[in-house]
């Protein structure tokens, strides 16, 4: 005789992917398929004063990783091993005019929480609540380099830490 059709089987399914994707969360944190890299961003030569570097690995089950570039150009991102696609964006700094009195520059060494990027700016808020300016300068770069697919740049990453600058021409 036939088993009637299991009514759980297809949140069972939804419990065993979340569990899935929650391992593979832990398991990535502590499987050394990851690598340090650390460099300087230039531009024709000369540092490239502020603004966010993205490598977005090869491998689509893996995330982009950004970290923001200092006055130097000088950048440090942990991304997991492998090939990856890389981009240099710096328009943010664009949007900020410092005569706009964008409040007191952070602190050397006070990093910016990733949430400060994402959250939408509504209209409505308080001028008080804008957000802090980016450390560094505006200085037009191609626009090419502001999308992975464009940019042309590309890196391995290895396991452990590695130099790697990044030349934009």
């Amino acid at each position: 005789s036939m088993k009637p059709p299991w009514p759980g089987r297809r949140w069972r399914w939804l419990a065993s992917r979340a569990a899935l994707l929650l391992v593979l969360a832990l398991a990535l944190g502590c499987s050394g398929g990851r690598g340090k890299v650390s460099g300087q961003v230039l531009y024709n030569g000369k540092p490239v004063p502020g603004g966010w570097v993205t490598f977005r690995p090869v491998d689509s089950s893996q995330n982009s990783v950004s970290a923001q570039l200092d006055e130097n150009g000088r950048y440090e991102v942990t991304v997991p091993v492998g090939e990856a696609k890389i981009a240099v964006d710096n328009r943010e700094l664009e949007r900020f005019p410092p005569e706009r009195g964008a409040g007191p520059p952070l602190p050397p060494g006070v990093k910016l929480p990733p949430a400060a990027k994402a959250a939408p700016q509504s209209p409505a808020q308080a001028p008080a609540a804008s957000p802090p300016k980016l450390p560094g300068t505006y200085v037009p770069i191609p626009t090419q380099y502001y999308d992975v697919e464009t940019s042309g740049l590309a890196y391995t990453v290895k396991s452990g830490s590695q130099p790697h600058d990044i030349e934009l021409k």
